[in-house]
């Protein structure tokens, strides 16, 4: 994903870590914090939903995902994750998701977290 650029600086909620490894957007309200992943969750894309919260996979060439990921859709947050990093993402101060190992998060405009992996035969939520 390219870098964000300073006009849109306030959109910013996670700087990239790392050579690219991280990087996240999201609107007025939304935050995440990026640590690096937990040794038991190594190399499995993950995401994992507060209880309230609607988790769907979604592919990555799904057009819908691809909206997304160019930030066109009107999404709260979008937070993408290399190998080796978790990114915790957070609204007024309680995480309502986590997701990592390669794994992509989008909260849509209703609040829904949606993840994508690029490995075909791994699924983001289990």
């Amino acid at each position: 994903m390219e870098a964000v650029s300073s006009s849109q600086q306030s959109l910013r909620c996670c700087f990239t870590v790392d050579d690219g490894k991280v990087e996240c957007k999201c609107a007025e309200g939304w935050s995440c914090s990026v640590t690096k992943t937990d040794s038991s969750k190594a190399g499995k894309p993950f995401c994992q939903c507060s209880s309230g919260i609607t988790c769907t996979r979604l592919e990555e060439s799904d057009p819908e995902a691809q909206k997304a990921l160019e930030g066109s859709d009107g999404c709260k947050m979008i937070c993408k994750t290399d190998a080796g990093y978790t990114c915790k993402i957070s609204k007024a101060g309680e995480v309502t998701a986590e997701c990592g190992e390669g794994c992509i998060c989008i909260v849509d405009e209703t609040g829904n977290i949606k993840c994508i992996t690029k490995a075909a035969e791994t699924s983001c939520c289990t």
